[in-house]
């Protein structure tokens, strides 16, 4: 236990440099953005600086931190070649937050108004659903302008990458936004069948917060198509356990902590691998109607859910689960042949993505 604190605190310092340098970056490139399309038209602005405001607002830099580690451990030489796709990563996350809550309705995003909410304040409500896709596709746009900064050598491999991880990710969207038929047949006698959501939950979350950018940061220092394919097995379990861990928070977790509004799953009616654990349960299922689903359901009917959820045994079992899958992870770190520094981040990524409070 006192080696993975150690390995967390390894990670979390290499976590806060990331941030420094990417925030930097990402900050002029933005600044440069919202002078080019103030001299187009001046209320263009307004969606601009609300990417921005986004972008820079909160945001741990997981990805683009993982993506660094395995740079510079796979042979990269310094920051500077990494940079532009550091950047890239980060403009990703923001298209894809953008879209996620145009699609959720969702009104908060890291502490702060989303951004269809400030869209709606600068361009009223008939014409916000059009800026919401339209500033997402803008700061899409820019990751792939970002990308086209790093290395120039693994170029047409890391431009395949990050396709990937987009690609991933859409189609993990689309499976999330299907009706339950199409996670597979759960019958009444037995346990649900957990695997179909934790491959939505490969595609979705883990192809671009763990495997993506990890992939994207050894391509780029010249790694091997082999032993990048070597990281998907660590990538994928971490990627899973993430979106777990996720799950909790978003059904338990405070809003001072996560920075979005408390039981925000269970308001949205979410089939997670939390919620589909816990269906089945007599408990549950009396304190569901006019409750899951229901955006306006009160705090009292709602911690009544989370309550009956946490007592049919899902709490737990996604906990253990969680904790299944990093050891996974941990269990496949040796055969990855990193330098010790980076298989020190590695392991400390483990804990800081699975065992966190927003």
């Amino acid at each position: 236990m006192s080696d993975d604190r150690h390995d967390r605190v390894a990670f979390e310092a290499h976590l806060a440099h990331t941030k420094v340098v990417v925030d930097r970056a990402l900050g002029e490139l933005l600044e440069t953005e919202l002078a080019f399309v103030g001299g187009i038209r001046a209320d263009l602005a307004h969606a601009i600086g609300s990417v921005k405001a986004l972008a820079l607002r909160g945001g741990k830099r997981f990805r683009a931190g993982l993506s660094a580690a395995a740079y510079l451990g796979y042979g990269g030489k310094d920051w500077a070649g990494c940079v532009p796709a550091l950047v890239a990563l980060e403009l990703l996350q923001v298209y894809l937050l953008i879209h996620d809550d145009w699609m959720d309705g969702d009104e908060i995003r890291r502490g702060g108004k989303s951004v269809p909410a400030m869209m709606r304040e600068g361009y009223g409500a008939k014409q916000a659903d059009a800026w919401s896709i339209l500033a997402g596709d803008y700061a899409c746009a820019l990751a792939q302008k970002a990308l086209a900064g790093a290395e120039p050598s693994n170029m047409a491999a890391a431009v395949a990458c990050f396709g990937d991880m987009q690609r991933d990710v859409v189609l993990g969207q689309m499976l999330d936004v299907a009706p339950l038929e199409a996670l597979g047949a759960r019958p009444a006698t037995s346990p649900a069948d957990l695997s179909p959501i934790e491959t939505v939950y490969r595609l979705k979350t883990g192809a671009y917060t763990v495997r993506g950018p990890l992939a994207l940061g050894a391509i780029l220092a010249g790694a091997s198509s082999e032993r990048v394919s070597l990281l998907a097995r660590f990538a994928d379990a971490v990627g899973v356990a993430f979106q777990l861990t996720d799950d909790l928070l978003s059904s338990f977790g405070r809003k001072d902590d996560t920075g979005k509004p408390a039981y925000g799953d269970l308001r949205e009616g979410k089939l997670t691998w939390l919620f589909l654990k816990a269906m089945d349960d007599a408990r549950v299922r009396e304190a569901m109607p006019g409750t899951f689903g229901v955006r306006d359901a009160s705090d009292e009917k709602l911690a009544a859910l989370a309550r009956a959820i946490e007592g049919s045994g899902a709490k737990a079992a996604s906990i253990a689960r969680a904790q299944e899958l990093s050891a996974e992870a941990r269990a496949a770190l040796p055969s990855l042949e990193l330098p010790v520094q980076t298989a020190q981040l590695l392991s400390g990524a483990i804990v800081a993505l699975t065992e966190r409070a927003s």
